[in-house]
């Protein structure tokens, strides 16, 4: 049977400087069975050109090139080339880590970290791990835009035919006007597919929102808070520069959050959200204590978790355990430790990301009395996180990225009951 086009490999296209690289990227790529390699170049004018010949879906793009760098490429690229998605390869070098931030900014899917270990076999296993989910990631978002173009096709009404066989043929003197195709809302069913990715929903007023606790449950956000916990992985930069400038600068709680990244670059994260916020943003430390206003973001490379010292006053504190579902740090293990920190007294927030980190330290959570937002399908890059605890059940609002910092507010000044 012939392969039908939401069955048809990725076509990826790699480019990167270093003609090893180049060759390692192809390897890793052999060993992914949906990847079709169309090509590779060495710099960014030589990516556009081959973007333009080979028609990719995806782009494998280097952060550092000579001749035109990976973020002018990235630029162009977004601007010329729409459904073209582009994940960034960066090394861990603390010159690229803002570069790589600032990519993300731009619309790049994601970045991969180049493993720096002398074992070769060690660092080809670590980028085929890093690399392959989000070929996956890019795979499946190149299937919802061939289904919305195909729906967008069997969406255009038809010209009304003539009912009467024997009606006579216009004459150029006599022709009536073209008929007009029916405007939305006129004559077409509300559920036709729409050939658009939906327009994200504007933010609400204070009081006026897509919240929507579970019914008939007569939960209410709790009236005692301590503290938000936030956890976001795939699109999390891009979801929280969204997010965290909202915010208000004598925002009452104190705020803790999981961004699944590595080492060196949730420090990038966090200066440019400082930045860019009212609120102060820092990178979590060991025995920092948690004020409000204040945002800390979890090291990569470490667990963080929130405990109680002899004072009362909650602090971080840094672990070394195990990854968690392949995270460290695991919103999970973050999470956990906030159900028993704050019972009751806390709100969780999921972003996009992949995976179901997060799922089971929201149930925690919830089930001690705390309040569950998270982020909705239409605004999430990918809604694995944010589903896996809409699926549970464990969801008390779904909102559009947009309105969950208007939320939170509402919630932390105790205006947040909608039985």
């Amino acid at each position: 049977m012939p392969e039908t086009s939401l069955e048809a490999p990725l076509d990826i296209l790699v480019v990167d400087d270093s003609p090893t690289y180049r060759m390692i990227l192809s390897r890793v790529l052999r060993g992914w069975p949906k990847a079709n390699l169309v090509g590779t170049a060495g710099d960014g004018m030589a990516a556009l050109s081959a973007i333009q010949e080979k028609r990719p879906q995806l782009v494998l793009l280097d952060v550092s090139m000579p001749v035109l760098d990976g973020i002018e490429t990235l630029r162009r690229i977004r601007r010329t080339y729409a459904d073209v998605d582009v994940i960034m390869l960066s090394s861990l070098d603390p010159s690229q880590t803002g570069l790589t931030m600032q990519a993300l900014s731009l619309g790049a899917l994601d970045f991969v970290p180049k493993p720096q270990g002398e074992n070769p076999a060690e660092s080809f296993t670590a980028l085929s791990a890093g690399l392959f989910p989000l070929l996956e990631l890019a795979a499946a978002r190149h299937r919802r835009r061939l289904a919305r173009q195909e729906a967008a096709v069997v969406a255009i009404p038809a010209l009304p035919s003539r009912t009467k066989p024997d009606a006579a043929i216009p004459t150029a003197s006599n022709s009536p006007p073209p008929p007009r195709l029916p405007s939305p809302g006129a004559g077409m069913p509300k559920s036709a597919p729409v050939p658009t990715v939906p327009a994200v929903p504007p933010m609400p007023r204070p009081g006026i929102g897509s919240a929507k606790p579970g019914p008939g449950t007569g939960r209410k956000p709790p009236r005692h808070l301590e503290l938000v916990a936030i956890g976001v992985s795939t699109g999390g930069p891009n979801a929280l520069h969204v997010l965290v400038p909202a915010l208000p600068a004598n925002f009452p709680l104190p705020i803790v959050c999981v961004q699944h990244m590595p080492p060196l670059f949730t420090a990038s994260l966090a200066e440019r959200l400082d930045r860019d916020s009212a609120l102060k943003v820092v990178e979590g430390t060991e025995g920092s204590v948690l004020e409000p206003g204040t945002l800390h973001i979890a090291p990569g490379g470490s667990h963080m978790v929130v405990v109680r010292g002899a004072d009362g006053r909650m602090r971080l504190s840094l672990r070394s355990d195990p990854p968690l579902h392949s995270c460290r740090p695991s919103v999970d293990v973050l999470f956990r430790t906030v159900a028993e920190i704050c019972p009751g007294s806390a709100v969780s927030v999921v972003l996009t990301g992949m995976g179901s980190d997060g799922a089971e330290g929201v149930a925690l959570m919830r089930a001690k009395g705390s309040w569950s937002i998270v982020q909705d399908e239409a605004t999430s890059v990918v809604w694995g996180m944010p589903g896996a605890v809409h699926a549970a059940g464990d969801a008390d609002e779904t909102l559009p990225v947009e309105s969950i910092a208007c939320r939170l507010a509402e919630i932390a000044a105790g205006k947040g009951g909608r039985p």
